[in-house]
């Protein structure tokens, strides 16, 4: 089996109590691969990189690979993968974000396993047959540096304690 495919990812903040938050974007829809788009969804290239101009993309110097198998379901039948880990980023604010992932391939049997942020585990070793597509749901906390008195946290630079909520796919 070969590390595989997530196919949408959905991120949203169901409570925000900053003002820098209540202005920001907090929730996302993403359809992966070069196929269709579903509908209400953002597509994501494996060429799209995370800048501060698009607030969203892949990220540490990772590049996964798009395939489209075809079909009618535009969120299941396209997705990203890669033999290594991959890295995918969104500028958010601090805050506890709930995220859903969706795994699987039409062909072939997948498995991935997702960290969060700074190597918070998320999902290990998920496996599905070839045709197998499912959903996984869970919550991550983005933090940035900044204290509500100004001051900011002295933190090493890392996938954590930053402007974004950032997802490892292994």
């Amino acid at each position: 089996m070969n590390f595989r495919n997530f196919a949408a990812l959905l991120i949203a903040m169901p409570l925000i109590n900053t003002a820098y938050a209540q202005q920001a974007q907090t929730s996302f829809k993403f359809d992966f691969g070069p196929g269709k788009i579903a509908s209400g969804y953002t597509q994501v290239l494996p060429t799209m990189l995370y800048s501060k101009d698009t607030a969203f993309g892949f990220d540490q110097g990772t590049v996964p690979v798009g395939t489209d198998r075809g079909g009618k379901d535009a969120l299941k039948s396209d997705f990203v993968s890669s033999d290594k880990p991959f890295y995918f980023s969104v500028r958010v604010p601090e805050g506890n974000y709930k995220v859903s992932v969706t795994f699987g391939d039409a062909k072939e049997a997948t498995v991935s396993t997702i960290k969060a942020e700074s190597r918070r585990l998320m999902v290990y070793h998920q496996v599905t047959k070839p045709g197998q597509f499912l959903t996984k749901t869970f919550i991550v906390k983005s933090m940035d540096k900044k204290i509500s008195n100004g001051t900011m946290v002295a933190a090493r630079p890392k996938l954590d304690w930053d402007d974004r909520l950032s997802l490892e796919f292994d």
